[in-house]
């Protein structure tokens, strides 16, 4: 299950990457926000890879 999260994941980034390429819409750094938000979000909180991100720059 977690590889298919994570896969689905790094299309979505693909995806919305390519598209600020053509457009750059919003900073790098927002396009960041969003990409790890994303991940934060398909992992969900309850999930044991969470909590040893704790702390740390993503």
């Amino acid at each position: 299950m977690l590889a298919s999260v994570l896969t689905a994941w790094l299309v979505f980034v693909r995806a919305l990457v390519v598209d600020w390429l053509a457009d750059r819409t919003v900073a790098r750094n927002e396009l960041r926000a969003i990409s790890v938000g994303a991940l934060m979000g398909a992992l969900g909180r309850d999930n044991p890879l969470l909590s040893t991100m704790d702390g740390h720059d993503v």
